[in-house]
């Protein structure tokens, strides 16, 4: 079980306990967890700090530039994403409980499905270049990007 003790450590962390405290009381939980005899089997326990807010940025990027070859190998379709795009999916797809796990579904529910939309109805050709921005709170997704016309997606 790979998050053993994490619900209790979240709250430790938030109290801002240290590592070593964080660690030990981590332990408690992995040995009330697990029998002593996997326990003896186990060489070494890893444990990792929770992700911060601050590292989603980079997570975005790494995530967007797999993203971006998406609708080139099909459509010879361009991405350009904007910075202020990248923090707003960042922000949806980030929970202090679970990491960067929803942002694959954030990046999927507010880019590619609206995406892959404006393709197939037509609104976004084959060797255009998109833009993604974020426009009143919102992200947008259009092909020129001084069109007054922008389409909102999310």
């Amino acid at each position: 079980h790979s998050d053993v003790g994490s619900d209790v450590m979240a709250a430790d962390w938030a109290d801002g306990l240290d590592k070593d405290a964080e660690k030990s009381k981590g332990m408690d939980h992995v040995r009330a967890f697990f029998s002593p005899e996997l326990l003896n089997r186990i060489d070494e326990v890893c444990m990792f700090d929770r992700l911060q807010r601050s590292h989603m940025s980079d997570i975005v990027r790494l995530q967007l530039q797999h993203t971006r070859e998406l609708p080139k190998e099909d459509r010879n379709v361009d991405l350009v994403v904007t910075n202020e795009a990248m923090e707003w999916i960042a922000d949806q797809g980030f929970d202090p409980r679970y990491g960067a796990r929803p942002l694959r579904r954030s990046i999927q529910k507010h880019l590619l499905s609206p995406l892959a939309k404006l393709i197939l109805d037509g609104s976004i050709r084959q060797n255009e270049t998109c833009h993604v921005g974020v426009l009143d709170g919102k992200l947008h997704i259009y092909s020129n990007p001084h069109e007054d016309s922008v389409q909102a997606v999310a």
